[in-house]
């Protein structure tokens, strides 16, 4: 016999995840923890704020930089987060902001700060953002610039006001960011799907003009492929169409699948995903 006993004062914390079996028992064990951690990250994010106005400091990303250099962390999250449980002292900032010290040789076992002891789980977990829904999700959501679906290769990008943010590996603004700042890059990784989720998308679609194309292809995807079409839209010149269509999805592969039967649509000749290329 087991007993349950129950208590409104008990939080999940990290040790769960050795007894928890079930992949969807750790995956919101999980997501809990990072909730947590987003919001105490926005506690040190307040902290560090009130210093940079303190030295009228007006970067925040620059700022971060060099903190986060200075102590060798994984990125501005940590930084954060030491911030809000008094691991690094604000004080302790201005000298590094001013220029004053030497950055620290290699990664130190502790930080000049709080002598209270450190549980914490290892870096890479928790650098790592579990991804399993559609839109805004604990403190992140899904770039515009690339719209990712379920089973792309993607990363999170902490931005200065709107969270994390999800991009594709491929995603065009992804070289970019990964050099410019690459202390606010995090890892991230599909959860298992969740029923009823669905990504949106954009295809482009081009080929020669023919009579009812557009109906032609909208049967394909909402009665044949049973897919909801979000919007679509056609220009024709010259004998030669282009057009979007922005489609709701479950994954990458019914995404492929998409593309292979556009192109067997008589007179389509290209059909590819459409990424923006310099939203954030």
């Amino acid at each position: 016999m087991v007993e349950i006993i129950t208590s409104r004062n008990q939080t999940p914390n990290i040790d769960w995840l050795k007894w928890v079996a079930s992949p969807r028992s750790k995956n919101k064990i999980k997501k809990y923890l990072k909730e947590a951690e987003f919001k105490q990250a926005e506690i040190g994010k307040d902290i560090f704020k009130r210093k940079l106005n303190q030295l009228k400091i007006t970067n925040l990303d620059d700022a971060a930089g060099k903190v986060v250099d200075h102590f060798k962390l994984s990125g501005v999250l940590e930084l954060y987060q030491r911030l809000a449980e008094n691991k690094i002292e604000a004080s302790a900032l201005k000298d590094i902001l001013t220029g004053n010290v030497k950055p620290i040789e290699g990664r130190p076992e502790s930080l000049p700060i709080s002598s209270k002891p450190a549980n914490r789980p290892d870096r890479t977990a928790e650098n790592l953002i579990i991804v399993n829904q559609t839109s805004q999700i604990a403190g992140y959501k899904l770039a515009k610039c690339c719209n990712p679906v379920m089973g792309d290769k993607i990363f999170g990008f902490v931005t200065v006001s709107e969270g994390i943010k999800i991009h594709r590996s491929s995603c065009p603004n992804a070289a970019r960011l990964k050099i410019k700042y690459p202390y606010r890059i995090m890892q991230a990784e599909w959860s298992t799907p969740v029923e009823g989720s669905y990504f949106l998308t954009d295809v482009k679609v081009s080929g020669y003009d023919q009579l009812g194309i557009l109906n032609t292809i909208t049967n394909l995807i909402s009665n044949e492929l049973k897919m909801d079409v979000r919007s679509i839209s056609l220009n024709s010149k010259a004998g030669k169409f282009e057009g979007t269509i922005s489609v709701s999805i479950r994954d990458k592969k019914q995404l492929e699948f998409l593309l292979k039967k556009l192109l067997t649509i008589k007179g389509v000749t290209k059909v590819n995903r459409l990424s923006a290329s310099s939203y954030i």
